[in-house]
């Protein structure tokens, strides 16, 4: 009966060792240990484990734990079965930075939301600034963008309300064909490109398929009254709408 719960300890502790940072692998071992001693498995027996264990939820917890009082309990727990010292002030230190910067960005989003929430054509520069922030300091791209198409919609209500709420791939296709443009680089391309009726992706990919002509992107934006695009701006588009409808098909 020992020999298989070790067998069974061992397989579970390989499998949180492959995959060291995945806190749900350390749980299984944890309740292995405990399904161990309650089946009166020998103390010595599992010590070994136990020693993985913790260091190895120590060290987890300090990678991916999302609290810092979830870190520090692993990190007594360190402490408490003895792992240098050294080493857990190294993991404590880590897991401080990383804390911060989640606090940090949570922050920033419920900020963010706020903006939003009070969103108007009166107050579109605390939105921009908003999102701007959210962007520098890491908030999740979907929420950023959302935030983007309700600034979009809040200025295409006044100027193209024909137009509709711009979709969430066309800011996929400026993210990825300029990654370096700011949020407003973004809005002006969204506002011009639904002004002048690219309202989704595959206009925008029809458009850009022809280079010359009435049809063409810069024809139609022209046609507009709007300011056409650069040749290199065209191009890295044309690359980035294969790439998100490539993207699309594949799911």
């Amino acid at each position: 009966r020992t020999a298989r719960f070790m067998a069974g300890m061992l397989m579970v502790q390989a499998a949180a060792q492959a995959e060291p940072n995945t806190l749900s692998n350390w749980h299984k071992l944890r309740r292995a240990l405990d399904d161990a001693e309650d089946a009166y498995v020998p103390g010595d027996e599992i010590r070994n484990v136990r020693g993985v264990y913790v260091e190895g939820f120590a060290r987890c917890a300090a990678e991916t734990g999302t609290s810092r009082e979830e870190i520090n309990s692993a990190m007594a727990a360190a402490r408490k079965f003895g792992v240098s010292d050294v080493e857990v002030c190294k993991m404590e230190a880590r897991a401080k930075v990383r804390i911060a910067r989640l606090e940090q960005i949570k922050e920033t989003q419920r900020r963010l939301r706020i903006a939003v929430s009070w969103l108007s054509p009166h107050n579109l520069e605390k939105a921009r600034k908003a999102i701007s922030e959210a962007e520098e300091i890491g908030v999740d791209v979907d929420e950023i963008t959302a935030a983007e198409k309700e600034v979009a919609g809040v200025i295409l209500k006044d100027r193209a309300p024909e137009a509709g709420p711009p979709p969430h791939n066309l800011y996929d296709v400026l993210r990825r064909a300029k990654p370096i443009w700011t949020q407003r680089d973004r809005e002006n391309a969204i506002i011009k490109l639904m002004i002048a009726g690219i309202t989704t992706l595959p206009r925008l990919g029809a458009a850009l398929a022809t280079s010359e002509g009435a049809n063409s992107l810069n024809e139609i934006l022209r046609r507009s009254n709007q300011r056409a695009f650069e040749e290199d701006t065209l191009a890295a588009m044309s690359k980035a709408v294969a790439d998100v409808d490539a993207k699309r098909k594949h799911k």
